[in-house]
């Protein structure tokens, strides 16, 4: 089963042990952005008690806030692996250099803040070649459709991955990432935390409204269309009445967008058995309704649950 890491950049060493503290037993893992700490002290953050560690130091080019050469952006990550901490992310550009791994699964990561490449597909692939324990590849997307590349990568994956849409249309990735096979984990954010890259959910949404920690290739995914102000209560009410019924599912709000064209199709392939447009009807993934119109939850996912 996938996991959640939470990602965090505190100010400090005490900020960081205050926060490791905090999110014991709430996550699997933490991404620690020494990039974004104005000061840490390695040893002590390694040695303190929490979940495992995943040692960040993001270059300013993809996103963070590190400077400086390949020596001096490479040390808290040797440093890291030298304490034993469970997970170092390093750069593409970077891995080649990084040299003894010892038992620390090393993350090779490319990042682009800006847009969805043309040629994602074959960028995962040159990354994925390199031969890391995990590749992990996130973007930006600009329109709804290309926050279902990630996920369409994961689907094809052949080692451990993490592949993200960032922002506010890769909510679907997030969390529909846990159901694949390869997927290593994905991230959350504190509940109190703005997070360390754009999109991040805070981790009770993820484990409550989501189910998080009980997706598996099992889980049946549903898409809600519309909502407004309640879309997230109505994807979680959906999500908690599918569990009453015995069904291993949970409903992801989607983009408008992803109601047209091919959209249903693609989303069928990553593992969505059914959607409900909020106040309207269900549909199967040929667009076909299921019945009556499903104005309230309760209603929705009687229908859905039968998709399942």
């Amino acid at each position: 089963m996938s996991a959640i890491a939470v990602a965090i950049g505190p100010a400090d060493t005490d900020a960081a042990l205050v926060r490791l503290g905090e999110l014991s037993g709430r996550a699997d893992l933490i991404e620690l952005r020494l990039d974004m700490m104005g000061s840490y002290d390695l040893p002590v953050l390694a040695a303190a008690q929490g979940p495992p560690l995943l040692i960040t130091n993001r270059a300013r080019a993809e996103g963070g806030f590190a400077d400086g050469g390949p020596d001096e952006r490479l040390r808290p990550l040797r440093q890291a692996i030298e304490l034993g901490c469970a997970y170092v992310d390093v750069e593409a550009d970077l891995y080649p250099l990084l040299g003894e791994r010892g038992g620390t699964k090393i993350v090779v990561s490319e990042h682009d803040f800006n847009s969805t490449p043309p040629d994602l597909e074959s960028r995962f692939e040159r990354l994925a070649a390199v031969g890391a324990d995990i590749t992990k590849i996130a973007v930006l997307p600009q329109h709804p459709g290309e926050a279902l590349r990630p996920l369409e990568i994961l689907a094809r994956a052949t080692g451990p991955t993490v592949a993200i849409a960032m922002g506010p249309l890769g909510l679907v990735s997030r969390v529909a990432a846990l159901r694949f096979e390869e997927c290593a984990f994905t991230y959350a954010t504190a509940d109190d935390d703005a997070g360390t890259a754009p999109g991040q959910i805070p981790v009770s949404r993820m484990q409550g409204a989501f189910r998080a920690g009980s997706i598996s290739p099992a889980t049946q995914l549903f898409g809600q269309f519309g909502g407004g102000s309640r879309t997230l209560w109505l994807a979680a009410r959906v999500t908690r009445l599918l569990a009453n019924a015995g069904c291993d599912g949970v409903c992801i709000p989607l983009e408008p967008e992803l109601f047209e064209g091919d959209s249903l199709l693609r989303l069928a392939g990553l593992g969505f058995a059914g959607f409900w447009e909020v106040g309207g009807y269900c549909f199967d993934p040929s667009g076909h309704r299921t019945g009556g119109r499903a104005v309230d939850p309760e209603e929705a996912a009687g229908l859905l649950g039968r998709l399942a």
